[in-house]
Order: structure tokens, then sequence, then C-alpha cells
């Protein structure tokens, strides 16, 4: 999933920054001084890994030449040269009748007519003539013979012409000496100075410095660079270039570098660091990266058998499997490291061009096409077939490779649910998931699976597609229009996304959150094994989330509870209520008349509400308290922590936890008892308006709407910046609503939202 701007070399073209906006059209470009290209360039807004909104919608550009092309498409510079439908074809040489045509557009409204300049050159016959012509006209090139006078317009242009060409075109003033160290005595070293000069490359090597003028220049080269001669606008930070799908969860590269990570989070999987990156991988319930700036791969989320303590080095790829992972170090060597059961840390140690792990096993190309495939080999996954590859993927018990020449996908391996029957045609990607496997279409860009879908993995949408990813039972496909992540599958759709705003009240529970949007409609996402997550239809005034599973109060006070009934805590009574909360596995509800009355797992006298009035009510793992009129605390159910000796005075609010409890005073003092721990019961002071205690954490809404935690919960006692409306706390996580109506949540929640960009 690396990106690099240039075949044949490092990628510091890809790491100019941008400069400058788009001048507008008016005959000839204006003139770029040396020392303004520099000044904007100095502007920071960096090419990277990049995508823009693409009208070109072609399926075969990512990263930084992705940007390029994209650009140069919604300009119109490119119509008519395409290779294909939704093809642009950047490895290829790009050839002088094209980069006329695109030269003269990018410089020209419109083009004017002129004819009889070059000899192997037809007006009557090709379209582009014009521009050929043209192009002699303003000076810009000669042609390739002065006698006779010829254009040559099929031939490819080297990297020294181009620049001239650019140079030329645009009126670029010169520049002092780059250093590139293969331009001494080249006719192009001066234009190859002005373009560096105008920050419009840096050559295609570092070390040394070089331009590579007499190489051929591909299409996506001289996309990019007449893109920055356009100084046109870079991407969005918003889109994404890459996206990677693990066993449960997905993580996609934006523009800009950063790395976005959503779904299942149980182990951390899904909280991806800041910072740049280059590369990332998703894997089982891991997730490996390649830092940007060092390139170090990084691992973070399960690490029960060394799956994410990535080795030092620096690394051009990294993926992430089962329970091992593995990287492409400088030089072509593979290394792996975690679960070596299957020998699947048995990695190639030169000569890789990319890898992909599965399961328990990782395939990967070799610099001359070869595919080779280490690990497990139960199912004969292992076993790569003979032929040249442009791209292989690893799944659970099977793998598939893409062919160079038919462009016809190849699976071997398991194929009890048709995972590697392959559909016949040309694709352009593909990707091995656990039981399926998706592909990309090379004509039209349509997404393809095949193979199990008993999630609704295998059902991919309509659309035209760039990438695919195919995880356990999910799959992910980059649009190559919007540059958006569109998933599908995933069965339990909580995985996917949850609703980021419009909530006007929320609560968190085992394994699942669940709030009330503002026009009353009940929403839950995260776990689903129980139906916990599963809200029925119709307008409510509260909902709360338990242990596995949920309850809520209708608008005409009328309960209703879904979810895991083992004990009966989902058998809400009939009558009218004011309030519910749903416990471990026990429920309780204040009656309109103010009376408690408690359902469910009956263990320790959970269910033993006392008799009064009541104004609140909090279940919580083993016991439940409430508040009653007089504002008198009371508590009962399991006191194996003095949970239930609420202290005296009147309160306002209460919350019962997993060992503790917590309550806000009338005058707004947080006092907290039980818990046999003094971390979880040692409140800091201040006056508070609301409380939520969860199994080993606690957080308060401070007068102000800022909020303050505390406890042992993994991650649980950040205080997020900003003021809060709503917050609560699960035996993990925690949730809260921000004044805006944004929900965000921190801590090892099970579920984490997918961003701004990613459509389920």
């Amino acid at each position: 999933m690396g990106f690099t701007a240039e075949q044949g070399g490092p990628a510091p073209e890809a790491e100019l920054p941008a400069a400058g906006r788009r001048a507008r059209r008016a005959g000839l470009r204006a003139a770029l001084s040396a020392a303004a290209a520099v000044a904007a360039a100095a502007a920071a807004l960096a090419f990277g890994a990049a995508a823009a909104s693409a009208q070109g919608g072609f399926v075969d550009v990512d990263g930084v030449h992705g940007y390029a092309v994209d650009a140069l498409a919604a300009e119109g510079v490119l119509a008519g040269t395409e290779c294909g439908e939704h093809l642009f074809c950047p490895d290829d040489p790009v050839r002088r009748w094209e980069l006329a045509v695109w030269l003269i557009r990018a410089v020209e409204e419109s083009t004017r007519a002129s004819s009889g300049r070059f000899s192997d050159v037809d007006h009557r016959r090709d379209w582009w003539a014009r521009y050929a012509d043209r192009l002699a006209q303003l000076g810009v090139s000669r042609g390739c013979s002065a006698s006779p006078r010829l254009f040559c317009p099929d031939d490819p242009v080297t990297r020294g012409q181009m620049a001239v060409l650019l140079v030329r075109a645009f009126r670029l003033g010169p520049g002092p000496p780059a250093g590139f160290t293969d331009t001494a005595g080249s006719p192009h070293a001066s234009a190859a100075d002005a373009l560096a000069a105008a920050g419009i490359t840096a050559g295609c090597g570092t070390d040394p410095l070089r331009f590579c003028p007499s190489a051929p220049a591909t299409r996506g080269q001289a996309a990019l660079l007449t893109a920055r001669a356009l100084r046109l606008e870079p991407p969005p930070d918003e889109v994404f270039t890459a996206a990677s799908t693990g066993g449960q969860h997905s993580c996609g590269l934006r523009s800009d570098g950063a790395l976005e990570c959503w779904g299942d989070n149980r182990q951390g999987q899904s909280e991806a660091p800041s910072g740049e990156f280059t590369a990332a991988s998703a894997g089982r319930s891991h997730t490996c990266a390649v830092r940007a700036e060092s390139r170090r791969a990084v691992c973070w989320g399960a690490n029960g058998r060394g799956q994410s303590n990535a080795p030092s080095g620096a690394f051009t790829d990294v993926t992430a499997g089962g329970f091992h992972s593995c990287g492409v170090l400088d030089g072509g060597s593979a290394v792996c490291w975690g679960d070596n059961e299957y020998n699947q840390l048995a990695a190639p140690q030169e000569g890789v061009a990319s890898l992909d792990a599965g399961w328990a096993h990782t395939c990967g190309v070799l610099a001359g096409g070869q595919a080779v495939c280490w690990g497990d080999d139960r199912f004969g996954q292992s076993d790569a077939p003979s032929g040249v590859f442009t791209a292989v993927s690893a799944g659970g018990s099977h793998s598939c490779g893409l062919s160079a020449g038919s462009r016809e996908i190849v699976c071997w391996g398991g194929n009890e649910f048709g995972q590697s029957d392959a559909p016949s045609g040309e694709f352009r990607a593909v990707a091995a998931g656990g039981d399926h496997t998706c592909g990309v279409r090379a004509v039209g860009g349509r997404a393809v699976c095949w193979g199990g879908s008993d999630a609704g993995q295998s059902d991919a949408p309509s659309g035209v597609f760039r990438a695919v990813a195919a995880g356990g039972a999910l799959s992910c496909g980059l649009l190559a229009d919007s540059r958006e992540i569109v998933c599908w599958g995933g069965g339990r759709a909580g995985y996917l996304m949850f609703p980021a705003e419009g909530l006007t009240s929320l609560s968190a529970g085992g394994s699942h959150t669940c709030g009330v949007r503002s026009g009353g409609e009940a929403v839950c996402w995260g776990g689903n094994g129980a139906g916990q997550s599963d809200a029925p239809s119709g307008v409510f005034r509260m909902v709360s989330a338990g242990g596995s599973h949920s309850c809520g109060v209708r608008s005409g006070g009328g309960l209703v509870c879904w979810g895991d009934n083992e004990f009966g805590q989902s058998d809400a009574p009939e009558g009218v209520f004011r309030a519910v909360s749903a416990g471990g596995s026990h429920s309780c509800g204040v009656r309109s008349g103010g009376g408690v009355v408690c359902w469910g797992d009956s263990v320790r006298r959970r269910l033993n509400a006392p008799s009064g009035v009541f104004i609140a009510v909090s279940a919580g793992e083993s016991h439940s308290c409430g508040v009653r009129s007089g504002g008198e605390a009371v508590c009962w159910g399991d006191n194996e922590s003095e949970q239930l000796d609420a202290p005296e005075g009147g309160f306002e609010a209460v919350s019962a936890g997993g060992s503790h409890s917590c309550g806000v005073r009338s005058g707004g003092e947080l006092v907290c008892w039980g818990g046999g721990d003094a971390m979880r019961t040692d409140p800091p002071s201040g006056s508070f308006t609301a409380v939520s205690a969860g199994a080993r954490s606690t957080c308060g809404i401070r007068g102000g709407g800022a909020l303050a935690c505390w406890g042992r919960g993994p991650g649980q006692q950040t205080n997020p910046l900003g003021s809060f409306t709503a917050a609560s706390v699960s035996d993990r996580y925690t949730c809260g609503i921000r004044t805006s109506g944004a929900v965000v949540c921190w801590g090892r929640p099970p579920v984490l939202q997918a961003p701004d960009g990613v459509e389920p």
C-alpha cells in the first residue's frame, strides 16, 4: 500500500510542497519567477499520497499520481488521451502527441487551428494534429527532425525532454544549480534546474540527487509535473487514498498521510496513532503501519503472540495477518514477526516487491513477478502457481493473484465457500478475505465478490472503484470519483459506523451503546450478539444499554426491552414509566407514581427494590441505586464491596457502577462509596451536575459542561476538552455528547465510529 512518486527511484517528488493557486488561462500562463515559486512552495500544502475529487474516475491511479491525474481530468486536459474506460495507464511512457495535447490545453483556453508544419502529422486523420502544430507555433517544440520536418508523435518523451517542454510552455525563469549529479553536460540541465527552482520536481532520486534526464517519462510523471506547473489546488485532507480491512475493523489512509481506523476496538486495534503514514494494514485484532518520516513500522492492538512487536529498520510496506505481521525492508528483503506455529515467519530474504498476510500464511510478489507464499499450507494456500503476477493477496485458507499477462484472477487453496472460484475477465485489483474474495474489474471499475456471504461480505455495491479490501466477514472499497470508502457485510453493522451527531442522550453498555436522536428515534451500535443493538422503531423518551440487553421508555411511557433475556431482564413489565435503567443482567424502572420495580436476575437480592417514591434509578452490574423524592440515596443488591452503603444527605442524582456507586449532592458535590479501591471512590472537588459510574472508572460533568474522569479503566481517565451535555461510562470505554451534538468515545470502546468519508 506504499505510494511512490516515480518508478525506478525514491519518492522525492511526492514529498514536495504544493505552490500557489491556479492561474487563469489567458494565452500563455503568466511567467513564474524562481523566487516567487520558491516562496509559494513554502506554503506547505503537501501533495504527498494525495487524492482529489475525481472527475475522470480513473481506477488505475493511486497515491501522488492520483491527485494530478484527477485534477487535470477535472480541468479537461486529459480528454481523449485515456487508455481505456476509467483507465489512465500511469506507468506507460508518455508519447509526444499526448504531452502536446496536455500542454496546449494547460496554457490555452482554446486551440487555434494551424496545419502543415510536420510531414508525419495528418490533420484529416489525427484529431490531435492541431495541438502538435500549436506547440510548434508557440515555440515550445521544434519537432524531432528539421529536414524533413517531423514531429515523431508516437515516440516516448524522456524526462529531460519533458523538462524542456514544461519550461518553455509555462515560461519558467532560470534557476540556480539544483545539485543533480547526472545532468552535467546534458542539454536539459538548465531546464531541470528551472523545474526544481519552481518547486515542480525534486528529481528521481535523493541518494545521490538525480534527475534521470535520459529515462522515459511515464504518463503519471508527466501528469504530476503538469499539475504542479499549473499550480492546481492540492486535494482536501478528508479524502482517502487507501483502505484495509481486518477481522472486524478497517483503516483508511487519508491524502495528508493521516490514518483513521474504525470498528472493533476490543484490543485497541482501531486506536490509530497520530502522525503521517505511507502504508497501513488491518489484521485480525491488530494493525500495522509505516511512518512517513522515519519509515519505521509500528503496530498496535492485540500482541499475545508478538504480532505487534515490529522490529527496527526502514520499511517500504507492512502487512498484518491473523497472529503475525510482515514487512518489506529497504533493499527488498522481507521480515516477519509474531506467531510462528505454521512457519509463517520464514520470509524471503531478498527481491520482494510486495506482501500480503493472511490468517496464518503470507504471500508476496518477487521483483521478477513470481508469486511466493509461506506459512500454513493445510489447504494448499501457500502453493503459489507459476507465472508472472502484478499482485497477490492471502486470505484465511486461500490465496489469489492477479496475472500480469491476462490480468485474470487466479486463486488457490481452500474453496469450501467458492472463494477460489474467480470469475473470468480482466481485473486491476484483488483482495482475499476470510472465506470470500473481491476484485475490481479492469474495464468499468466495478467491484465483484464471491465466496462466503453469510454477513453480506460478497454483496458488493454498485459504483466505480479504485481498490477493494476484504477482511473476515467485511469488505470495503475505495470509490474512484469521491475517494470515499464504502463498506459492506460485517454482520454486526456497528462495526461499520455509528451515529456521530444528532443525539440528545446516550448510554454505554457492556459491548454496545444506545442513544436517542433529537426526533425521538432510538439507535444502538456496537456488539449485537444477542440483538442488544437492534433498537425497535418508535418515539422514545430515553434508552439504557445494559450488559447484553437494552431498554427504553416510549413517548407514551410504555417500556420495551430487547437483547439477551436469559434471566428475564428483557421482560419489561406493563404500565407507564418515567425512567428505566438496564444493568448487567437485570433492569429497573421508575413507574409514573414513583415506585421502583426491577426484573431479571434475582441473585443477591438485585430485584429487592425498596418502597417509596423515587425520582431516579440506576442499575449497575449486580446492584442498583435510586434517589427518593426527598433526596435520600438508597441502594440494594450485592454489597460485597459496600456499594450499598450510601451516605446520608440530599442527592439529586445517583449512578450504580460495577462495585461502587456515586451521587451528586444537592449542592453539586460529588461523593462515591464502595469499590474497595480509593481510585474509584475519590472524586475531584468542585460543583457537578451529573455523574456516571462504570466498572472501574467514573466521570462527572461540571457546572460549565467540562468533564472530570477518574479511576482505573483502560484509558478512561482522559478528560476530553470542550463542553459536554451527557456522558456514560461502561466497563472499558466512555462516551459523551458535546454541546455541538457530536459523540466522542475514549478508553477501550469495543466499537469506534467510522470517520467522515466512510459509508456503511
